[in-house]
């Protein structure tokens, strides 16, 4: 999964985990995800961002702090199975329907090659730990939560020290004009 797939994902789970999201719209399921979904749903996309960082130190970090909100979610499944604790299945469908047009608009086109040209290593791993803040306060559980915090901080701390050496080595040239056949 790329940088802005991922930013993507976290707005989505933004909109899906939040309660108060939920209960305030019309038509809306009765509740979020249950904490043990939610907390699953983070341990994801925390994987994915461990699988983009650029830093392998700290996203072999990321990697095993996803790995144990994943095993606290699967012992939450399991307790939140019994009688009376069921959630309202069509939160996903009802979600998508009311915030994508209906048929879809079409494929999409994709980072822009020419902004990703510019976007250094270091930008790329300050995005994601910004992201993983994001991702980190929709943890229902409370040690992956800083983990998660404490991970984001050491990663844009350690991208702020490269980042200006990046960013004088890329490329500046004046763009070619495009001669136009007659």
């Amino acid at each position: 999964m790329n940088t802005p797939t991922i930013v993507e994902s976290v707005d989505v789970l933004k909109n899906m985990i939040h309660p108060e999201w939920f209960e305030q719209r019309a038509g809306a399921p009765v509740k979020a995800l249950r904490p043990a979904v939610a907390d699953y749903l983070v341990a994801e996309v925390a994987r994915d961002i461990a699988q983009n960082l650029k830093n392998r130190e700290f996203a072999t970090k990321l990697h095993a702090v996803a790995k144990e909100l994943a095993t606290q979610a699967q012992k939450g499944f399991l307790q939140a199975w019994e009688d009376g604790d069921d959630w309202c299945g069509n939160g996903r469908w009802w979600w998508l329907h009311h915030h994508f047009p209906w048929p879809g608009p079409g494929p999409d086109p994709g980072p822009d090659p020419y902004r990703q040209q510019f976007f250094t290593s270091s930008m790329n791993d300050i995005v994601l730990a910004h992201a993983l803040r994001e991702v980190a306060l929709l943890s229902y559980h409370e040690q992956s939560r800083i983990a998660l915090r404490e991970i984001g901080e050491a990663i844009v701390k350690n991208a702020a020290t490269t980042l200006y050496d990046e960013y004088r080595a890329t490329p500046f040239s004046t763009p070619k004009m495009a001669v136009k056949a007659a």
